[in-house]
């Protein structure tokens, strides 16, 4: 029975991979029609994007590494008695177990060398390259052929060319540019490395910044930060602010390595170095902590709080726990993108998130329409992330007409 089952499977799956790649062709095709009149549309510039890019680090690693072994320990050993909603969902624990194996392997053992190797090279290890183009393509699958090279150049310029027009500018712009710590895949806009994900994140966190422009030195929180990319985009136009992420100790461990390379200036402080205490957020620029120390932070001390995709990856406790946390700790807006239909793990979609009426008022809901599959339109797939902005009752009537980001 299960062998029949395993076959049924495979049946299935290459019905769907030949369908999917008959519309692959189609796609390309289109886009090579559309673009191929644009002097940056050359797949040299693919090239380009997805050579080695680690002998830009000129620096050495070693006492970040030193750190960041320290740092692991210390979230590990608390991380025993933490109460099972702070615990990660099946699915992410899986992921820690495989796809993290080397990375916890280094951290144990205390492996500097293998810890720097990794973290130097972390985007094109398979537990970050999720940035997939359909269920059938990944990252860096994608580029061992030529339709997988053109379907990624085409996925680019639709994100490209709708920014554009979203923003008004002809031109690509420095604030595009995707940072090249931890080696990662893009494509090279004239001398500006994107991601598929650059121009909605640019877009993105000029609308973050511009809610928290009239705040000297305001106070960002993130729940699940992932590798920073979110965060890198966001404070780089930015001089003063404090920055705190909560996230998995494996995860925050990476986060960690991206932030310090990219902002060698900043102060940082890391979970064991320090207490977290309300002078904290006046003291130091960036702060890392494991996301059950998310419980340390007083009432209304944060400006902004900011999750994305990573809510929609919890139980329904993490949830409903987060929710409260966030509910206590902000001060002015709440931003989230999650699922709001198929949320991950037996989890909440965002739609039922308990966030009560009288502690925040709702700006907007609007979809997160990817223009890849906008623009494909192939797979008759709903848009299933919506980005949704709170206020704190408190304050809401002064921003109530803000507009909601532009959804590249």
């Amino acid at each position: 029975m299960i062998n029949k089952l395993k076959r049924l499977s495979d049946i299935q799956y290459m019905n769907a991979r030949l369908k999917d790649k008959a519309n692959d062709i189609k796609y390309v095709i289109s886009g090579i029609k559309k673009y191929s009149g644009d002097s940056l549309y050359r797949i040299n510039n693919l090239e380009r994007g997805i050579t080695d890019h680690r002998s830009f680090n000129t620096t050495s690693d070693e006492q970040i590494i030193d750190r960041l072994i320290i740092f692991f320990k210390e979230m590990k050993e608390a991380q025993r008695n933490v109460k099972a909603y702070y615990r990660p969902a099946e699915g992410w624990q899986r992921w820690i177990d495989f796809p993290f194996k080397d990375l916890v392997e280094a951290l144990n053992k205390k492996d500097g060398s293998a810890l720097s190797s990794y973290l130097q090279n972390f985007m094109r290890n398979y537990a970050i390259c999720y940035d997939y183009i359909s269920p059938w393509h990944k990252i860096p699958y994608l580029f061992k052929s030529k339709i997988g090279k053109y379907l990624y150049m085409n996925i680019i310029f639709d994100t490209y060319y709708f920014w554009k027009y979203i923003t008004g500018i002809a031109e690509p712009i420095p604030a595009l540019s995707h940072s090249l710590v931890g080696n990662p895949y893009g494509y090279y806009l004239g001398n500006v490395l994107v991601t598929t994900a650059s121009c909605f994140l640019q877009r993105l966190t000029c609308h973050l910044r511009d809610l928290i422009a009239d705040i000297k030195r305001p106070g960002i929180m993130e729940i699940g930060g992932g590798y920073g990319q979110l965060a890198v985009y966001m404070l780089r136009e930015m001089e003063k602010y404090t920055y705190i992420n909560f996230d998995l100790p494996e995860v925050a461990v990476i986060f960690s390595y991206y932030m310090l390379k990219n902002f060698p200036q900043k102060k940082f402080l890391l979970f064991g170095e320090a207490a977290l205490t309300s002078n904290s957020l006046s003291d130091y620029d960036v702060i890392i902590m494991p996301n059950y120390k998310i419980e340390d932070l007083d009432d209304g001390s944060i400006d902004l709080v900011i999750n994305k995709n990573s809510l929609g990856e919890m139980h329904r406790d993490t949830v409903i726990k987060y929710i409260g946390d966030i509910s206590r700790i902000c001060r002015r807006y709440f931003f989230h993108m999650n699922h709001e239909y198929y949320p991950d793990y037996s989890g909440l979609p965002a739609h039922q998130y308990p966030i009560q009426d009288n502690i925040f008022l709702r700006i907007y809901r609007t979809p997160y329409m990817d223009p890849f599959n906008f623009t494909r339109n192939v797979k008759g797939m709903k848009d299933d992330i919506f980005l949704y902005l709170y206020e704190k009752s408190s304050t809401s009537s002064k921003f109530i007409s803000r507009r909601p980001p532009a959804n590249e």
